[in-house]
């Protein structure tokens, strides 16, 4: 959460499917599985966040737009990979990794999202107000 606060424009933090993937927006992952490593993290509550107020989808873990399954974090790459889940949530240093290698592409950049739809939440307060 602190590299994410006081990085301007922070990387990697969204959601991920491989690089092949016939996936174009997240409404193409309506009903699809998205693997995360702690459904109880700031940064995955977080991102639900940004992903619900973007898009205006819903994230709940039980009923919303998508089914959520957690996994051990060293094996959401390995799970993407082979289908296991169609899409992930990346850890910081995973994100790093596939940001350089070509197996896996950024298909919602929820800091992007984050920083359009609700600023001061990672980002401190806006320009020119304090």
């Amino acid at each position: 959460g602190t590299a994410l606060r006081y990085k301007l424009s922070p990387t990697g933090f969204g959601i991920w499917v491989k690089a092949d993937a016939p996936f174009k927006s997240i409404a193409d992952l309506k009903g699809k599985t998205i693997g995360s490593y702690g459904f109880k993290s700031t940064v995955f509550a977080v991102q639900r966040m940004a992903v619900q107020d973007k898009y205006n989808v819903n994230v709940s873990l039980d009923g919303g737009d998508f089914k959520f399954v957690q996994l051990p974090a060293p094996n959401l790459p390995g799970a993407l990979s082979t289908g296991r889940v169609d899409a992930a949530t990346f850890s910081h240093l995973q994100s790093y990794q596939a940001r350089k290698g070509n197996e896996f592409r950024l298909l919602v950049n929820s800091a992007e999202n984050l920083k359009e739809v609700r600023p001061t939440v990672f980002f401190g307060v806006p320009r020119g107000s304090g």
